[in-house]
């Protein structure tokens, strides 16, 4: 019986540490891929460069006009998208480990959703507003913090209200996912009422423009 207890605890760790060195396989694997992304965002752009040329400019050692290229304009990008990531890829993680399922995530408990709900009564019914620039029809918006506010406030009511209605109606972490999707479906409907109201194009579309996001103000 021993015997059997032994062996059996013994293919346990060794299931275990083979699970190990495959998460550190896939972390390295991934760090790999993220500094090969980075330097090969760095040569993308208006003006050619070769890699040589991108790492002398980010050690300030190239061109003066190459280096305020990288290092201004470039790297600021690349930074931000890595750290936005990074930030998208804790949440996820928490919201598995704390439900304890993989379809756990900002999208299906419907916070993302609701942000972009945010986004909408900021732009178009607070009047963040956004204009056309007349040189290249580029649209902005006039108050990106207000936006940010109003996205950040209503992802905090549809969290909050996941936790609420998870404590009064003691769901599993099954009903509470189903319930972010509930959720998730009724911002949205209330993103299409705002936008199928709103008179203003230019608002409409800069709240897609929004929603699929821009690295383009990192400095």
């Amino acid at each position: 019986m021993n015997i059997k207890k032994n062996r059996k605890i013994s293919l346990q760790d060794d299931a275990y540490k083979h699970y190990i060195v495959r998460k550190k396989f896939i972390i390295i694997a991934l760090l790999t891929c993220t500094i090969i992304a980075f330097f090969w965002t760095m040569n993308i752009g208006a003006i050619n460069t070769k890699p040589k040329q991108v790492i002398l400019a980010i050690l300030g050692l190239g061109d003066a006009k190459l280096n305020s290229i990288v290092r201004n304009i470039r790297m600021p990008r690349a930074v931000a998208g890595i750290l936005a990531g990074a930030g998208l890829s804790v949440a996820g993680c928490i919201m598995q480990n704390n439900l304890r399922n993989p379809l756990a995530s900002p999208s299906t408990l419907g916070i993302s959703n609701a942000a972009a709900f945010g986004a909408n009564v900021a732009i178009i019914l607070l009047g963040a507003g956004t204009i056309e620039s007349t040189g290249l029809g580029e649209i902005q918006i006039f108050n990106p913090y207000i936006v940010t506010i109003c996205a950040m406030f209503f992802s905090i009511v549809s969290t909050l209200l996941i936790i609420s209605l998870s404590k009064i109606g003691h769901f599993s972490t099954q009903s509470i996912i189903l319930a972010g999707v509930a959720l998730s479906s009724l911002f949205s409907a209330g993103t299409m009422i705002i936008q199928y109201f709103s008179g203003d194009t230019t608002k409409v579309a800069s709240v897609i423009f929004w929603t699929f996001g821009d690295l383009g103000r990192a400095t």
